[in-house]
């Protein structure tokens, strides 16, 4: 496994944008850690991954990020959400996009409910009606785009050329995107997204994530996606 961070940045060959420490707090994606403790070292590991993406040399790598991980449980969710939150915080007009449509897991943050809006999947069979499907959440500046639970066939959504304009039209009218996907390993749907994303951020459980699925991850996304990831998160790394 990759325990630390000179380990991962040995073995993968690509920086650690930031090492998030495990947490104690049960129920991680209930609220943002940047919103319920801004004082953590959690919540700090998170205002440094904005910094790392901000200092990206190109205005399309910093404006739109991709998470994945090689596997379930991973965190990549809990990452997604907090970096969005953490953008939002600054007063960054941002959009998180749940692009799992296989087990979305942010449905919570969506203020308005499943009130018979337009969704994520229906944007990709019609894009626009991407403004209808953006919904505001309780936190400002902070929008979301969605489904409320499985949608079937949702593999070739992805796979349309629609995706491409949903994208565009999400950093058209955000500062700042970030997507949450589904774990490259179990699903092919992630590869269809990476191919449009030019950032894509690899989460890694510190500790507990086998090194050989790290390395077939980076190979799926180089050779399907012909993306390679920007970088690392060692989630729930031991401190000591």
């Amino acid at each position: 496994t990759l325990a630390s961070i000179d380990e991962a940045e040995d073995f993968v060959g690509r920086p650690v944008l930031a090492a998030v420490p495990r947490s104690r707090h049960r129920r991680l994606n209930s609220r943002p850690m940047v919103l319920n403790y801004p004082e953590s070292l959690q919540a700090e590991a998170f205002r440094s991954l904005r910094t790392s993406i901000s200092l990206l040399p190109a205005e399309d790598e910093r404006r739109c990020v991709l998470f994945t991980s090689a596997v379930p449980s991973e965190g990549k969710s809990f990452c997604a959400l907090n970096l969005a939150a953490a953008f939002a915080q600054q007063g960054v007009r941002t959009l998180l996009i749940d692009a799992d449509l296989r087990r979305p897991s942010l449905q919570w943050i969506f203020s308005a409910g499943p009130s018979g809006k337009p969704k994520l999947s229906d944007c990709l069979k019609d894009p626009t009606r991407f403004s209808e499907a953006v919904q505001p959440s309780s936190m400002p500046n902070l929008f979301c785009l969605g489904d409320w639970k499985y949608t079937p066939g949702g593999a070739e959504l992805l796979g349309r050329g629609a995706l491409k304009q949903v994208l565009e039209q999400a950093q058209a009218s955000f500062e700042q995107v970030v997507i949450d996907t589904a774990p490259l390993l179990a699903v092919s749907d992630t590869l269809h997204i990476a191919r449009e994303v030019p950032t894509v951020c690899l989460v890694v459980n510190a500790g507990k994530t086998p090194r050989r699925l790290v390395r077939r991850t980076l190979k799926l996304l180089n050779d399907r996606a012909k993306r390679d990831a920007a970088g690392i998160i060692l989630n729930k790394i031991n401190l000591q």
